[in-house]
């Protein structure tokens, strides 16, 4: 722990939202998806303030931000028709790939995406919390919270020796539709097939890919990332 303390270093999380505003919206989202009954009117708005927030983080960051993530996997999580257009795995994604099942991921592939979900969890937790006021009993609020708090000392050293340097490089390999416009990169290519739990066959149909591009960047990518953990 002390190795990790006299480090300074405070790397921010990047969302679109402030994330009190955020959690707001998401409640009143819950809400209103709940109470509607799902009513498609109030699906489709809750649908374009996503396609807002994922217009913003590709401009800001070029990637999608973990308040884009949330609230595009609660609308997927409702959708009355997810049950019937596309059959859950028994497997989540990353297992599905793996070596026992389909044998596209080497161990060491798993091991990584497994780091980076490990990341993205921290990111989870961080909407929460940074969402509530702090140290209400001496007075203080709206305390500015920093990675090292919502993770433990290894898994920090991971995002700032391992996950950082790596997603900032892989966030540069711009990919193209295949009608040649870029539309993303390798970054955000790997994320969302991990952190959303996308099949990449699903995920080249949806961003216009040639078939089989997602799954040889989410290896190509893993691979990477090994290269950080040695």
């Amino acid at each position: 722990m002390a190795f990790v303390e006299s480090i300074e270093y405070s790397p921010n999380i990047q969302t679109v939202l402030d994330p009190k505003l955020f959690k707001l919206i998401e409640s009143l989202s819950r809400t209103a998806l709940s109470y509607g009954d799902n009513h498609n009117t109030i699906r489709t708005c809750i649908g374009n303030l996503c396609f807002y927030l994922q217009q913003q983080s590709l401009q800001n960051y070029g990637h999608l931000t973990i308040d884009t993530v949330t609230l595009k996997t609660l609308l997927k999580k409702t959708d009355p028709k997810y049950e019937f257009e596309r059959p859950k795995p028994k497997l989540d994604v990353i297992e599905e790939l793996g070596p026992l099942y389909q044998k596209k991921l080497t161990n060491d592939q798993q091991t990584a995406a497994n780091e980076i979900r490990k990341v993205w969890a921290a990111f989870q937790k961080y909407l929460t919390v940074a969402s509530r006021s702090y140290d209400t009993k001496s007075g203080k609020k709206n305390r500015v919270i920093q990675p090292l708090e919502l993770m433990d000392p290894k898994l920090f050293v991971t995002y700032r020796n391992i996950y950082t340097p790596w997603y900032e490089k892989a966030c540069r390999e711009l990919v193209s539709s295949n009608d040649k416009r870029i539309i993303t990169n390798e970054g955000d290519i790997t994320t969302i097939i991990i952190v959303e739990n996308i099949f990449p066959k699903e995920l080249d149909l949806a961003r216009n890919l040639k078939l089989g591009a997602s799954i040889d960047i989410l290896k190509k990518q893993l691979t990477l990332f090994n290269k950080y953990l040695v």
